[in-house]
């Protein structure tokens, strides 16, 4: 009897447990953390939601096949189909799902996430993602000749909507018309292209607009609204118009860049280039009135820089003829500033030989140099010119051209104008250049009376608003010498060179190790006209690194005087007693040598008591002095110290 309630109670207890377990199976909670995107672009391909599934039950298979997409073409993949068991404590679960779908969509992609347990009610999820609205278009590449000028070009939406009156234009080498392909060209205008969808245009050339070119390329552009894109057409052709009939014909071209700031096939504008051009006839039969035809040509607008033809010549066979032709990158500037350049040679002839076969023919052959044309921030000076007459004390007016042959605006471009014998100094501003453009350099000038009858060098250095001299990749600067011939109504101390001088010099300020030292001099015209001095300090590199003078050329009436301040920097390592001289020229020939003595003290004491300079002949006494003044000051302190003590 025992044993029989025993069983029942094991039964009852038994069917409560799995009654329990088969109810906790469908316990999932509502989802309760999610994360949406808030929009999508219609080329990303797909984009992805989040959500929290919390079980409270035993293990479950999750289904997802209720779920669907409501707008929009895609499809939903998720990337768990099953939640732990969650019978002894919650548990809980991130499920990622994913919405897959194509490009050019416009709207919004909506659907409903739907889960449902193994057993139990199914919990759902609404989303709905906007696609971003996006126009663009694109446009390929084609290709002509000359016999075949015409192409066919591939139009795209490559947006989600639809986009209408998309005008076409073309700018470049060569200008081209459209007509219709699977696209409906009217007025050089497409009525419309759905979003994703394509479609051809045929694009023509006519051929004379491609008759004078070797190559190039022109720019195809379609437009609607705001929303623009672009395609290049580009030219192929040989720069021969026919064959080199058994290439009879060779050709050898060399470049010297004989005046200018670029090298060999590196040019600025200004450059004057030499190109030395090899006609060789390697058949076995002579060729008549050969022409050399050469040029600078630039690719990117279809024109000649610069085209020239040589005279005709005759070769045998095995003969060759060498011709040299000289230019300058002086005309059609604005062309420079962008493009392509290759510089072409060609030699055409006529076989004149009964024995060839091409008897009669003409033949052609032709070489193709890349040339790199310079357009950097630099400024050059061209058409130098000094008017009037020149004679000392005369006015001399100076011209120029000042370029900027770089690509961008300049801004307060000032030139300096110098040459020491004269006593030229000058800065001149020339104001905003703009690119590949000039301005005018104009000024007037009085030359001394008494100035050497002979041709002068003028410098002029090209300055920027930060008052930095202009420099080039090549670190080149932008300075230039002209010419100056003075001749006529010179005096004879200025023409002759027989000025008489006389020099003195005192310290001003300095004589230690690695400062500044300032010798002041006084220059006397000793002799009795007009005389124009020039200065130098020589003799110094032993102890200083330079010397800078407040003025190197003197214009002194006779006996009149000026003094002229000299300022060394004093190399950190000088000590002791040294020297330099102060030379003073008049004509070109030395008038004057006068030697000084500084002394240099590193410990920097005794430096300002020995006053540091002693002229030669007339300044002995300073180390008197200066012996003096030391002695003085140790007496001084002596008394001093006693009378504190008593």
């Amino acid at each position: 009897m025992k044993s029989r309630v025993l069983s029942l109670v094991f039964a009852s207890v038994f069917a409560v447990i799995l009654l329990a377990g088969l109810t906790s199976a469908a316990s999932l909670a509502d989802i309760t953390v999610y994360t949406i995107p808030a929009s999508t672009t219609h080329n990303a391909g797909s984009f992805t939601i989040t959500f929290n599934l919390t079980n409270s039950g035993v293990a479950s298979t999750l289904d997802y096949t209720a779920s669907t997409i409501t707008s929009g073409t895609a499809t939903l993949s998720f990337n768990d189909a099953n939640i732990a068991d969650g019978s002894v404590a919650p548990v809980t679960e991130t499920i990622t799902a994913t919405v897959t779908f194509g490009a050019h969509q416009s709207g919004n992609i909506a659907g409903t996430i739907v889960v449902t347990p193994t057993a139990g009610s199914a919990k759902t999820l609404a989303f709905s993602v906007p696609i971003t609205s996006s126009s663009s278009l694109t446009v390929s590449t084609g290709s002509i000749t000359k016999s075949t000028n015409s192409t066919t070009l591939t139009i795209t939406n490559t947006g989600n909507t639809v986009l209408t009156n998309i005008a076409l234009n073309s700018t470049g080498s060569f200008p081209l018309t459209f007509s219709s392909g699977t696209l409906t060209v009217a007025s050089n205008s497409i009525a419309s292209l759905s979003a994703g969808a394509s479609g051809t245009i045929q694009v023509t050339a006519t051929s004379t607009a491609l008759e004078d070119l070797i190559d190039g390329s022109s720019t195809v552009t379609a437009t609607s609204g705001s929303t623009t894109a672009s395609g290049k057409v580009t030219l192929s052709s040989a720069y021969c118009e026919y064959n080199n009939l058994g290439s009879d014909l060779k050709l050898d071209v060399s470049f010297d860049n004989v005046e200018g700031f670029g090298d060999d096939t590196e040019w600025y504008a200004f450059d004057e280039i030499e190109a030395e051009i090899t006609v060789e006839n390697n058949g076995d039969y002579k060729i008549s009135d050969i022409k050399v035809e050469w040029g600078l040509y630039n690719a990117e607008t279809g024109e000649w820089v610069i085209d020239d033809s040589e005279k005709t010549f005759d070769l045998k066979d095995d003969e060759e003829e060498t011709l040299t032709v000289s230019f300058q990158l002086d005309e059609n500037l604005d062309e420079l500033a962008d493009g392509d350049f290759t510089f072409y040679v060609r030699a055409t002839g006529e076989f004149d030989d009964s024995d060839s076969a091409n008897d009669g023919d003409n033949t052609c052959v032709s070489s193709a140099d890349s040339i790199d044309v310079m357009s950097d921030d630099f400024v050059i000076l061209d058409n130098v010119e000094f008017t009037g007459t020149v004679s000392c004390g005369s006015e001399v007016q100076i011209t120029a051209d000042v370029w900027n042959i770089g690509d961008d605006d300049l801004d307060e471009v000032s030139v300096l104008i110098y040459n020491q014998e004269l006593g030229i100094n000058k800065e001149v501003l020339i104001g905003d250049i703009d690119s590949f453009d000039k301005e005018k350099l104009d000024i007037t000038i009085t030359l001394p009376e008494n100035a050497v009858e002979k041709t002068y060098s003028i410098r002029f250095q090209i300055y920027d608003e930060d008052d930095d001299i202009f420099e080039n990749e090549n670190d080149d600067k932008a300075q230039f010498t002209g010419p100056l011939v003075v001749s006529g109504s010179c005096s004879s101390n200025g023409s002759t060179g027989t000025g008489k001088a006389a020099v003195s010099a005192n310290l001003v300020s300095g004589g230690k190790a690695g400062k500044s030292l300032v010798i002041k001099s006084t220059i006397t015209n000793t002799g009795l006209e007009l005389a124009t001095y020039s200065i130098n300090a020589a003799g110094y590199a032993s102890w200083a690194n330079s010397a800078e003078l407040d003025s190197s050329v003197v214009v002194l009436t006779a006996g009149a005087s000026k003094d002229v301040e000299f300022t060394f920097d004093v190399k950190k390592d000088a000590s002791g007693s040294n020297s330099f001289d102060i030379e003073v020229l008049s004509g070109n020939q030395l008038v004057v040598k006068q030697p000084v003595t500084v002394s240099i003290d590193k410990s920097s004491f005794f430096s300002g008591f020995t006053g540091n300079v002693i002229g030669e002949g007339s300044g002995w006494y300073l180390w008197a002095i200066g012996a003096i003044n030391v002695i003085l000051v140790i007496v001084i302190i002596i008394v001093a110290l006693r009378i504190a003590k008593s």
